[in-house]
């Protein structure tokens, strides 16, 4: 007897007999798929990672520059971190049209779950060398840390080389209060001390807007050698300093050191107390020739 000669309301019957039995098995399979992705969370939670890690199940490009992907990783979704999912939909050409949908793993739909499951071993995979080189990453910047650290430490420790802080509402106050032996100074045939030196340096810099190279200036060791004018910093990466005592504000130095008579050439070297196990610059910074207004580098 064909499906035709069965009458509708038995063919119904036996169709949905059919489907509660294949839904029975597919939600217990369901249930334990989710049961071991639940535990992957834990055991991940455990380590308290931090780190988004996305691995591409499939995706493409069409000819209008429209993209897609469907990805399984590691997130933090509705302020819950876990194995997540999501869907990207997009064009190159105009980036408000993306869409991205994110769940955890366990409230996807599960034809993306399905899709997923292959890909568990390499997110974990990635995850590790996710792990790995954020690791590298913060190392690499934590003995920088370490030595501003101990540079501001040191500072605190010796109020003779505390950096400048001038609070925004004072800063006049202050810059008059410290330019005013400055100006008798200038007036006189005695040379400045060092103390003024540096004063007038900071306060010239703060007025200039370089506020950091101020207070990293100031923290400093200050010595006249001749001819010369050395300032010991403490340990800090050829780059960062050079980016906060830059070319603008070596400028500054040069020209407050011209109005106040000072030695004529200044130095900026790495403190010879700081651990050099940290990667700090072992040559000087710049040399200043102030009568003939040099440029740094």
């Amino acid at each position: 007897m064909s499906n035709n000669e069965i009458p509708l309301l038995e063919r119904v019957a036996s169709y949905y007999s059919q489907l509660s039995t294949v839904a029975a098995d597919l939600n217990a399979v369901s249930d334990e798929l989710g049961k071991s992705i639940a535990e992957i969370d834990v055991a991940l939670r455990k380590l308290n990672l931090g780190i988004t890690t996305w691995v591409a199940i499939q995706g493409g490009e069409e000819d209008d520059y429209s993209f897609w992907s469907r990805d399984i990783g590691y997130a933090k979704v509705d302020s819950k971190w876990g194995i997540s999912l999501r869907k990207v939909d997009g064009n190159h050409h105009d980036p408000d049209r993306e869409k991205v949908e994110e769940w955890l793993f366990n409230d996807a739909p599960r034809s993306l779950r399905l899709e997923a499951i292959d890909r568990i071993p390499e997110l974990l995979d990635k995850l590790s060398k996710d792990a790995i080189k954020t690791t590298k990453d913060i190392r690499a910047r934590l003995t920088k840390a370490q030595a501003v650290a101990e540079a501001v430490k040191g500072a605190a420790n010796n109020p003779e080389r505390s950096p400048l802080r001038i609070p925004a509402r004072a800063q006049t106050t202050i810059m008059s209060a410290v330019k005013a032996p400055e100006a008798k100074v200038l007036n006189s045939t005695v040379a400045p001390s060092i103390e003024a030196i540096r004063h007038a340096v900071g306060c010239a810099l703060v007025e200039a807007g370089h506020v950091s190279a101020a207070q990293l200036l100031g923290a400093g060791s200050w010595t006249i050698e001749g001819d010369n004018l050395r300032i010991e910093v403490a340990g800090m990466g050829k780059k960062m300093l050079a980016l906060t005592v830059n070319a603008a504000a070596a400028n500054v130095i040069r020209q407050e050191l011209q109005h106040l008579g000072a030695p004529v050439r200044f130095l900026v070297v790495p403190s010879e107390k700081i651990d050099l196990s940290a990667p700090l610059i072992t040559e000087p910074v710049f040399w200043e020739d102030v009568s003939k207004a040099v440029e740094p580098w």
